[in-house]
């Protein structure tokens, strides 16, 4: 284990926290976190309007659990800085979670009170019976706790409304774009401008097959119309006999950059197949960013990847909860980001950008001693015939003042 358990119980739980909890006021704070810095990685961005207590301000989605802490036990500096997360179980289910207050009151019956987005997750709701282990036991410990911020779009998908995937707490969207050299996804228009409507980050993926690369980047280029702000992507997974080479994504790549102008800005959604393929001695791709298709709670990267940037966890049917997303129908891919809103944004197209340098306009001639450089702009009707001579001048016939 990673540290002597210091609690264990089980019991029916409740919910807490978030704009949404009118039983808490719109002052009341936390009892061990008094500051927004000390856990940045619990709350909403901004402080949600007419409140000011960290409690409101706690973000739903994110997996944290109240109990009633026995703080000479569990010190409040533990449960704050340690880093130690719970594990919260609930029939064959289990999620880590972070310490976030203490509570609930015993009058209410309850152990416990979760964020929103962890009873989803259990797919539970109040007054049923959960499991809280206090630190969570060292075989739990590799369970990532995904945060779904990201979802990634087809044709194959509906999209019902855009206000209720924003409340769910969706911050970016990548939209399949093209397919080798023979399809552009109808829908990639409407909902790009959709996105930019709903303040989402917009991203466009390119599917990849074995045609010609050349003919796959005029396709991409041509229906992605990527800005500076549009996040690219090679979707390079298993597709038969029809799968892209190791040198064509390379080629791919550099061509889409290049046409670009953004070096280095190309991310790899990847697999197995990136890890089969690719050795860690590859720097090229390792300079990039990974998208990770993993469907689990333990996600990993091997070289030329130490890490991912975005890690899809679920297919919609596949895969951890919280699956599919509000707003959207079909089966859908979700994504997690394991920083804050602002850091997504921040880092969402954010390589290298650097514009082609238009070529330089011819030098103007240079003045030759003695002679006056002359612009002389002659107009005439259609189809008369101009003859001009032109003749140096001598500088002494020139007249001064």
């Amino acid at each position: 284990m990673t540290a002597a358990t210091l609690l264990q119980l089980a019991g029916r739980c409740s919910w807490f926290g978030g704009p949404d909890d009118e039983g808490v006021s719109p002052s009341e704070g936390l009892a061990f976190i008094y500051e927004y810095d000390q856990a940045p990685y619990l709350f909403l961005d901004q402080q949600p309007p007419g409140t000011t207590g960290l409690a409101r301000r706690l973000n739903p989605d994110v997996f944290y659990i109240a109990c009633r802490w026995d703080y000479g036990v569990t010190p409040k500096e533990l449960l704050r800085e340690s880093g130690y997360r719970a594990l919260v179980r609930a029939g064959d289910k289990a999620f880590l979670a972070w310490p976030a207050d203490w509570g609930p009151h015993e009058d209410t019956g309850r152990v416990a009170d979760i964020s929103l987005g962890l009873m989803e997750a259990l797919d539970i709701e109040t007054d049923d019976v959960i499991e809280v282990i206090y630190p969570a036991p060292e075989e739990d410990t590799d369970m990532t706790t995904p945060k779904r911020m990201v979802l990634d779009l087809s044709h194959h998908n509906t999209v019902d409304d855009w206000n209720q995937m924003v409340s769910a707490g969706i911050i970016g969207m990548i939209h399949k774009a093209s397919e080798g050299d023979y399809m552009s996804d109808d829908k990639y228009p409407g909902r790009r401008d959709g996105c930019a409507e709903s303040g989402l980050c917009w991203g466009a993926y390119h599917f990849a097959t074995n045609d010609p690369v050349e003919a796959q980047v005029e396709l991409f280029l041509s229906a992605a119309q990527p800005d500076d702000d549009t996040l690219m992507v090679l979707d390079w997974e298993p597709y038969g006999s029809k799968q892209m080479t190791v040198e064509q994504a390379k080629q791919w790549i550099e061509m889409v950059e290049e046409r670009t102008g953004r070096p280095g800005e190309v991310m790899i959604y990847s697999g197995n197949l990136a890890k089969e393929e690719l050795g860690s001695s590859d720097t090229f791709f390792g300079e990039r960013r990974l998208w990770l298709a993993q469907y689990g709670s333990s996600p990993s990267v091997e070289p030329p990847w130490d890490e991912y940037w975005l890690w899809q966890y679920s297919d919609g049917d596949v895969g951890p909860e919280p699956k599919g997303c509000p707003g959207c129908g079909g089966y859908v891919d979700t994504n997690s980001f394991d920083g804050t809103e602002s850091e997504l944004r921040a880092e969402w197209a954010s390589g290298s950008a650097e514009r082609p340098k238009p070529p330089r306009p011819p030098r103007p001639p240079q003045p030759v001693e003695g002679v006056v450089n002359m612009a002389v702009i002659i107009r005439a009707p259609e189809g008369v015939t101009v003859n001009v001579h032109v003749e140096q001048i001598p500088a002494w016939t020139r007249r001064s003042g």
